[in-house]
């Protein structure tokens, strides 16, 4: 047995020991549940934050040069470049509307750029379809008629490669909006959609089955072109489209809620397949990004359980993690003690050092039998709990806790052999440092 092997199987072993109340037991290596993978890519250290920031980025450059990925919005070329100049390493992906346009007729639907009306998304009785905030949409399925060989796909890559992409200081796209499915929205205009311009409800003529899979195809055939167009190393990552074949993720927002109300456990359980599927099969390097937010305005900055949870949560699998205000405000540079440590006195920093304070993973995510979830890192553990109960869990040695102010009574800086974890909730431990 090498020493690798070794190693891996004695934190195999500790990462099954848990405690409920004040009785101490093993799981049974049966009921032990694995996912994700053990090891991860080198891209970036963990935990790995991103932020997602659709205002000019000029005036809050130097914060937003903490992160490990940012998304911008197309429109802010200076922004871009003052941000790149200040943080030579940091991924930088533009945002694209993949099926709509906040400005009908300019842009990349403006005529003279060579948008036909034949791909706007309409209703046999011609009622234009419109989305966020009444932002006209545009038709980005399979069946759009065709001008001149061209669809919307060829138009929005096209503008991408006009407006961004020569700007050499991306790494990617980011095509917000980009479903596997269409039929949910045709609910308000009285199921009644016309993709293929015929003139004909597609309801009646073909079915709620058809319509889904020619818009699915058509957000798959403008990932593959932009695959194409942009390159093998550029990252390209979009939303709930099944494009794993060409893209390098996903981005999910209201991570882990996913837009519901309450989320369960099962809920939780469903967010997190999806998550790790990915992560097992997706085109290149894999870029995921988990957007949570409060909802709760300017005081949402204070949920520290809602982040602790979403954060922890994200680091049971390679992606990144990013917490701002509203799906209506994606403006936010809020910075958290968990987002930047020194691993040696266990104070939270500005970012300036102290990130990737965890390392990297030597073992996969594990299920423990309370249901509790763990993952051990070089620096450190994660601990997650979805459920509805607290739970206690036993950490099998001495981890110490971060030493932190905006959350004292969590993270109390405090060694510790075994934590409670309140209901959906979680927490990040350090190894004990070693004397040299």
């Amino acid at each position: 047995m090498n020493r690798s092997f070794a190693s891996r199987l004695a934190i195999a072993l500790l990462v099954a020991i848990v405690m409920t109340g004040s009785v101490g037991w093993v799981a049974p290596a049966s009921s032990v549940t694995r996912a994700g993978s053990a090891t991860a890519d080198r891209q970036a250290p963990f935990p790995r934050l991103a932020n997602v920031y659709y205002a000019n980025p000029e005036p809050v450059v130097d914060q937003l040069a903490r992160w490990d990925l940012v998304v911008l919005a197309n429109g802010y070329a200076e922004g871009a470049r003052a941000l790149r100049r200040a943080a030579p390493n940091l991924t930088m992906l533009v945002y694209y509307l993949s099926e709509e346009t906040p400005t009908p007729g300019q842009g990349s639907t403006d005529r003279a750029n060579g948008f036909e009306t034949a791909w706007w998304l309409q209703s046999s009785r011609g009622q234009h379809y419109t989305f966020w905030q009444d932002h006209r949409m545009v038709n980005a399925s399979a069946a759009s008629p065709a001008v001149n060989g061209r669809r919307w796909a060829h138009q929005l890559v096209d503008w991408i490669e006009a407006t961004a992409w020569h700007e050499r200081v991306w790494n990617g796209v980011f095509f917000d909006n980009s479903w596997e499915h269409i039929t949910w929205r045709t609910e308000d205009y009285g199921l009644d959609v016309d993709l293929d311009g015929n003139g004909v409800n597609d309801f009646i003529e073909h079915g709620p089955e058809w319509i889904d899979r020619q818009w699915g195809d058509g957000m798959r055939q403008l990932m593959a072109l932009a695959r194409d167009r942009l390159g093998k190393d550029a990252i390209i990552i979009g939303g709930s489209v099944n494009a794993q074949t060409t893209n390098n993720g996903r981005l999910i927002e209201d991570f882990p809620r996913n837009f519901q109300s309450d989320c369960p456990v099962s809920c939780w359980e469903q967010t997190m397949k999806n998550y790790w599927a990915w992560q097992r099969q997706h085109f290149g390097r894999f870029y995921w990004i988990n957007n949570t937010y409060p909802d709760q305005g300017e005081a949402g900055r204070t949920n520290y359980q809602l982040m602790r949870f979403a954060l922890t949560s994200t680091l049971l699998g390679d992606g990144y993690f990013s917490f701002d205000e509203s799906v209506y405000n994606h403006a936010g540079t809020w910075w958290y003690d968990e987002y930047a440590v020194s691993f040696e006195t266990a104070l939270p920093t500005d970012g300036r050092t102290g990130k990737g304070y965890l390392g990297f993973p030597i073992a996969p995510a594990v299920r423990l039998e309370n249901g509790a979830w763990r993952r051990d890192f070089d620096r450190g553990v994660v601990l997650t709990n979805p459920t509805s109960l607290p739970l206690w869990v036993s950490l099998g040695g001495e981890l110490r806790q971060i030493r932190g102010t905006q959350a004292p009574d969590v993270n109390r800086g405090e060694t510790v052999r075994r934590v409670l974890l309140p209901a959906r909730d979680g927490v990040i431990l350090l190894r004990p440092v070693r004397s040299s």
